[in-house]
């Protein structure tokens, strides 16, 4: 009866053994993936990194751009109204230039006119 027992322990130890030796196997695979996992994790977190800093380096370009812009509308808005200051007195002069041709044409004509019955 004592070898029954015996061989009934060592089949259980060894039912043990097969069983401890499979959940090894399955925790050296679960270890395996685990640091692929790991792997991959840095290797996104990397990406997001690099992805966050692509970001504000655009949101700076944008608003140095929106700057930039801004100066150039004021500038122009600037150098528009100059232009129409300087255009002013251009304009007052045609306008007055073509009243002294019409006294001078209508003059001319009187003259002529008295002229010609002299």
């Amino acid at each position: 009866m004592d070898d029954n027992k015996f061989i009934a322990i060592m089949d259980k130890l060894s039912e043990v053994g097969e069983r401890t030796a499979r959940i090894e196997a399955k925790q050296d695979v679960m270890d395996m993936r685990l640091s692929s996992i790991e792997v991959e994790d840095q290797r996104q977190n990397k990406l997001l990194d690099e992805h966050i800093e692509g970001t504000v380096q655009n949101r700076e370009a944008i608003k140095n751009e929106k700057e930039r812009r801004e100066a150039l509308a004021g500038a122009h808005d600037k150098l528009k109204v100059r232009v129409e200051n300087l255009e002013t007195p251009h304009k007052i002069k045609k306008v007055i230039f073509q009243y002294i041709m019409w006294i001078a044409l209508v003059g001319g004509g009187i003259a002529t006119i008295l002229l010609l019955f002299k």
